[in-house]
């Protein structure tokens, strides 16, 4: 055989014996499946469905939920018992998620943001409402999204910079406040107090 005839036929059994290439990955259905998690969960939630719940939480290592800060639930365990105090408390929630941006990271991962805004029970009497961002992780499990980790904060209200400024002239000025202005100070302070111990410290939000 001719030498370039023989080379011919060595490089196209080469090619022939290559592994087929993988196809690109999907990553658009990762996005659309972790958007679709964070739906269910305020759904869920709003429509009473504690029992449902649980489903929605992976119970592999690495799970954790944190709220404020604070890691509220360490496991799937913790996060069921939780869930579990709810049904038997009758609290009732009602739950919106807007802007959900559901970046993937892989295949079967994604990372999330949306903002979010629950009102539990009524705040007229006893209820509390909760308005601020959602972020977390959540990964694909035998065709399921769920949450591996995530983290619920709201912004923490400060004072106004006129009334600092203010606050801070008058002692530089030596101006001592009067005992109506401190006890209305105190009475803010209690104020802001009461709302912080009010936010749920065992409840999982839906």
């Amino acid at each position: 055989m001719h030498p370039f005839l023989r080379s011919a036929a060595a490089f196209a059994l080469l090619a022939a014996c290559q592994p087929a290439p993988n196809p690109a990955p999907d990553l658009p259905s990762a996005s659309a499946g972790a958007a679709a998690l964070v739906e269910d969960w305020a759904a869920t939630g709003t429509e009473g469905r504690w029992e449902d719940l649980p489903a929605l939480f992976t119970d592999e290592p690495g799970f954790g939920w944190v709220e404020q800060g604070e890691l509220r639930y360490a496991d799937w365990a913790a996060m069921e018992a939780g869930i579990e105090q709810i049904m038997l408390s009758g609290l009732t929630a009602r739950t919106s998620v807007t802007n959900i941006e559901a970046t993937p990271i892989a295949v079967d991962a994604a990372a999330i943001r949306a903002d979010v805004a629950i009102t539990f029970g009524d705040p007229a009497v006893d209820g509390f409402a909760f308005d601020g961002v959602l972020t977390a992780v959540a990964v694909e499990r035998d065709g399921e999204w769920l949450f591996l980790q995530g983290h619920l904060s709201q912004p923490q209200r400060q004072p106004q910079p006129g009334a600092v400024r203010q606050r801070l002239q008058a002692r530089a000025a030596g101006v001592q406040p009067s005992a109506e202005q401190r006890a209305a100070r105190r009475e803010q302070f209690l104020a802001r107090r009461r709302a912080r111990l009010a936010q749920p410290q065992t409840a999982p939000t839906p």
